[in-house]
């Protein structure tokens, strides 16, 4: 191919790198979105993939593009230039793209999702120079870029557990996503770390491989503390805990307006239609009313669209509050994307249904907590349903390794084909 930048319209190789930045800047929202399910992002991404094959048709020509743009990086310009390094088989230009991300912290979310995105054939070799390298940051890319492949890094992983800071927690966490039982133990010490983030992922691993008891204690302190996890250690310290005990957890945050929306997801997750009602007057009022229609989902499978269950937008409507709640925790994101549920209409289908649910019972989308159910989830639902599907199915599963629901869309479908 004539890689000749004189047969090439600059401004149209420029606008491939441009959109390619846009358009992985955007899925970032979209995989946390309510409305959003698998053959959702299949669309998005294939419009990423069409992007990067603009830059890829372009040769050197399409790589300096994305070297220029790098002159201003964010997130997005440098997955880009990552993704188009990595199926080249451009290390200079990598390595040059893991010194810009390593010295800006805001872009490295891009770096990694570059890893996450490249198809594995692409990886082995450059994967293994990563883990081997001496600079830490370097070696937490490695890791990830495993774990995103659900590869295990093999005997990388034990050292990288010893160490302190960002790479100890990405080590801790890819101990449970790979599942690797013989770190079981260095989770368990770290249930007392001074880093709120290493006792998350230490506790959430430790819980994927077996130990279910004290890591929920942990993760049920980390939900009680203001951190950007809170809901994502609430969430799977409701899935690990007995279903009589919920009610229990769920106290804590009860009475205090600033938990409410945290409070309805924890009964979303609780699966328990002993809480149908209360969650229907919560749909009464107007801030909760949608997250507690997306919660009586969670339990009883309903689709407010599909059921015609669906209400008018309330005249006092306001944008939702929300918060940034780290990189795979998507539970109090805004309900901005949330259909507004009619309470009547909601109370009706209730009660014409309530007699095929008993309280005390956990249920996920109308259905008991099972491997087919997970599986349907991950199918047919939305992100947010799919993460505690994948969570559930990986608590189900103990010898398995944690699904990504984040993976591109093709990836993801071959892993449902497989689990069939």
């Amino acid at each position: 191919m004539n890689d000749d930048a004189s047969i090439h319209i600059p401004r149209i190789v420029a606008h491939h790198v441009s959109e390619a930045a846009f358009l992985r800047a955007t899925r970032t929202r979209l995989r946390s979105a309510a409305h959003v399910a698998l053959k959702d992002l299949a669309r998005h991404d294939e419009r990423i993939d069409a992007q990067l094959d603009g830059i890829a048709v372009a040769g050197d020509f399409g790589s300096a593009m994305c070297d220029e743009a790098l002159e201003d990086a964010g997130a997005g310009e440098v997955f880009t230039a990552a993704a188009v390094a990595l199926t080249s088989g451009d290390l200079r230009r990598l390595t040059r793209i893991l010194a810009l991300a390593k010295a800006v912290p805001a872009t490295r979310r891009g770096l990694l999702c570059a890893f996450g995105w490249v198809g594995a054939a692409h990886l082995e070799h450059v994967v293994r120079r990563l883990l081997e390298s001496d600079d830490p940051f370097v070696m937490e890319c490695g890791l990830a870029a495993c774990a995103m492949h659900r590869v295990d890094p093999g005997r990388n992983l034990v050292p990288a557990a010893h160490t302190g800071g960002a790479l100890r927690c990405r080590a801790l966490r890819v101990a449970g996503e790979c599942h690797r039982p013989d770190l079981l133990r260095d989770c368990i010490d770290a249930y007392e770390d001074d880093n709120p983030a290493c006792r998350f992922w230490a506790a959430r691993s430790a819980a994927f491989l077996g130990e279910r008891v004290e890591s929920a204690k942990v993760l049920m302190r980390l939900a009680q503390d203001t951190g950007p996890m809170r809901a994502h250690a609430l969430r799977l310290a409701i899935q690990l805990s007995d279903p009589s005990r919920t009610a229990a957890l769920l106290e804590a945050f009860s009475g205090d307006a600033g938990n409410v929306r945290l409070l309805l997801f924890g009964v979303g997750v609780s699966g328990d239609p002993h809480y149908a009602n209360w969650l229907i007057r919560q749909m009464e009022t107007t801030y909760p009313a949608r997250a507690a229609g997306e919660a009586l989902s969670l339990i009883t499978g309903a689709n407010l669209v599909h059921d015609h269950l669906e209400g008018a937008k309330p005249a006092d409507a306001a944008e939702s509050p929300g918060d940034d709640t780290g990189d795979d925790d998507v539970s109090m994101n805004d309900d901005d994307d949330l259909r507004w549920p009619d309470p009547e209409k909601v109370a009706v289908w209730w009660k014409e249904r309530s007699g095929l649910f008993r309280p005390g019972t956990r249920y996920f989308m109308g259905n008991a907590v099972t491997q087919t159910q997970c599986l349907t989830v991950l199918a047919n639902g939305y992100q947010r349903q799919r993460f505690l599907a994948a969570d559930y199915l990986r608590l189900l599963l103990p010898d398995s390794r944690l699904f990504s629901v984040c993976a591109p869309a093709r990836r993801q479908r071959r892993w449902l084909v497989g689990s069939r």
